[in-house]
């Protein structure tokens, strides 16, 4: 899977500065596939805390998780926080 990201698509840009994020991971099984387990978030809690990753669609109120951006700042995050392991531990 890929998305556009060249410069010239792109305006407003800012560094962005990772902060910690806090995902409930689950496992569950749709309502519809009995035996198929899959691994994920709900998207109503993940949404308490942070809302920038979750879309409601306006016809039927089911919400959905942008996954994509997620797990670009959880490894933001995690990228962040070994850059501060690496330099206490030098």
């Amino acid at each position: 899977m890929t998305e556009p990201s060249d410069l010239r698509l792109k305006k407003n840009i800012t560094t962005f500065t990772p902060k910690r994020i806090n995902v409930n991971w689950v496992t569950f099984q749709w309502r519809d596939e009995e035996f198929k387990i899959e691994l994920g978030a709900v998207a109503q809690r993940l949404e308490i805390d942070y809302p920038e990753f979750v879309v409601t669609d306006p016809e039927t109120q089911m919400k959905a998780i942008k996954y994509t951006q997620l797990l670009i700042a959880k490894v933001a995050e995690l990228e962040h926080r070994i850059k501060l392991l690496e330099l206490n531990n030098t």
